[in-house]
């Protein structure tokens, strides 16, 4: 399998997991919608800043889920991280 066509799995993986967490919690959906915007939003920066040759950034379920919750300030803290290593 490809490495681009897993990490849209991935993604969508993660925003159907977010969307049945947050409907057992009874969450709006203003929120579900903002929650599954920022994922789309970080899973898609994520795989972007990996075809920069110096960042390796693994789109995986952790990374996925910050990004999800977070949104772009989590893809620059991993971005800052794995500079670093």
């Amino acid at each position: 399998m490809s490495q681009t066509i897993q990490y849209i799995l991935i993604a969508a993986a993660v925003i159907v997991l977010l969307l049945i967490g947050l409907k057992l919690f009874k969450a709006t959906f203003k929120t579900i919608f903002t929650i599954v915007l920022n994922a789309v939003i970080g899973a898609l920066a994520i795989w972007l800043l990996n075809f920069i040759p110096a960042v390796e950034i693994p789109l995986v379920w952790w990374t996925a889920l910050l990004a999800g919750i977070f949104g772009v300030p989590a893809v620059i803290i991993m971005l800052i991280v794995s500079l670093i290593k």
